[in-house]
């Protein structure tokens, strides 16, 4: 389901938008401090190669000889 936000997202940047929405395992209240070790953990399994790919090509293409 595409939310509203993401398609104006979407429309205003093109193809240089790009959404990082990762699934969790389970509910995390992002408010409950508790769940910090979690959403750590979380975070250092994660493939973070096609957002370092889309950066490359947006951003440092012009840079790089």
């Amino acid at each position: 389901m595409i939310m509203h936000s993401e398609h104006i997202c979407k429309e205003l940047l093109g193809d240089r938008y790009f959404r990082f929405n990762p699934l969790l395992e389970r509910e995390i209240s992002l408010d409950d401090p508790t769940e910090i070790p979690a959403l750590v953990e979380t975070a250092k399994n994660l493939d973070l190669a096609p957002i370092v790919a889309f950066i490359r090509k947006h951003f440092y293409a012009e840079h790089e000889s």
